[in-house]
């Protein structure tokens, strides 16, 4: 991840990525990710899956993940690849964890 911004109710936060590290594998059905502090352990989160991608709608189904409240929830994102960038945007809502913002993402592709 190279950027994340996100909006919720009237503010708009960019993650702070300095000392995070943060990946995201995806394979021809499958996507997994993992957020890790650069030093240390401190807020590792990690979650993975299967998707679909029709066109430039790319649909993550969240089976894995320790967050009881968004396991097995779909998020539907539009998805644009700009050379070796995937922009990932759309709104992530599930109303039993509170979530509802509206997040861009930013992946620089490593072979």
């Amino acid at each position: 991840m190279i950027y994340a911004e996100i909006v919720e109710n009237d503010s708009v936060k960019l993650k702070d990525l300095s000392n995070t590290t943060f990946i995201k594998i995806i394979n021809n059905n499958h996507f997994s990710f993992f957020n890790q502090e650069i030093s240390g352990n401190k807020n590792f989160y990690s979650g993975a899956g299967s998707y679909t991608l029709i066109g430039q709608n790319y649909t993550e189904t969240l089976s894995f993940t320790k967050l009881e409240t968004i396991r097995n929830h779909q998020f539907s994102f539009n998805i644009v690849f700009n050379g070796d960038t995937l922009i990932q945007s759309g709104t992530e809502k599930v109303k039993a964890a509170g979530i509802n913002r509206y997040i861009v993402e930013k992946y620089l592709k490593i072979n």
